[in-house]
């Protein structure tokens, strides 16, 4: 039986979503590609939602407001992850915060 892991990630705020410039759709882009549900926890087989958001300090630097999960340990590894992105904002994007919500689940 093989695993398969799918990660839904939704954009909140109609600003965010309608009129994202290139460095927000990078940043999108970017964390839908890299947030992947920790394979230590795959055996449980659950849906776990995690909301974050994302601040970008006016000299450039992500910084993690909030993260919320039904889980220490999801939260804890997204947390891990979002850190380990290697992404350089926009000037437009300093002083911004970006919601994501994230549905991950495991499917066989």
């Amino acid at each position: 039986m093989k695993l398969i892991v799918n990660t839904l990630l939704f954009v909140l705020g109609i600003s965010t979503f309608s009129f994202a410039g290139n460095g927000e759709r990078t940043l999108k882009e970017k964390i839908n590609r890299k947030i992947k549900y920790p394979t230590s926890l795959l055996k449980d087989k659950q849906e776990v939602v995690v909301s974050i958001n994302i601040h970008i300090r006016e000299d450039g630097k992500m910084e993690i407001q909030q993260i919320d999960s039904q889980s220490e340990a999801v939260t804890q590894s997204i947390l891990k992850q979002i850190e380990a992105l290697h992404f350089t904002p926009t000037a437009d994007m300093y002083g911004k915060d970006y919601p994501f919500r994230f549905v991950l689940k495991v499917q066989e």
